[in-house]
């Protein structure tokens, strides 16, 4: 088991010399209780300048994306959201191959 001070001492260690970049890591930012609370103890307990990385596949409910937004402000994180929306693509797939007909208009 890792204690809090090794932890730090290990996500420390992997950080290099970063004072002429704007971020120290960048963090896959999900909205859910583990990356809020990993982003919560990296830039406050850490003293680290995160940017937050999410994506946003066309499935994520907005509450999600309003939480993801909340969190970020409330730390003062930068955050960029990446829209794919993957199902379009897969429906273009699925009414290509004929699997199924789009409804009319």
């Amino acid at each position: 088991m890792v204690t809090g001070k090794a932890l730090r001492k290990k996500i420390l260690s992997h950080l290099k010399n970063n004072e002429n970049r704007d971020y120290d890591c960048v963090l896959g930012f999900s909205g859910g209780r583990d990356s809020s609370y990993l982003l919560y103890y990296l830039v406050t307990v850490l003293n680290l300048r995160v940017l937050a990385f999410a994506v946003d596949n066309g499935f994520i409910p907005e509450q999600t994306i309003t939480n993801v937004e909340r969190i970020s402000n409330l730390l003062n994180v930068d955050l960029v959201i990446e829209k794919k929306i993957i199902y379009k693509n897969v429906l273009d797939i699925i009414f290509h191959l004929g699997l199924l007909t789009p409804l009319s208009p």
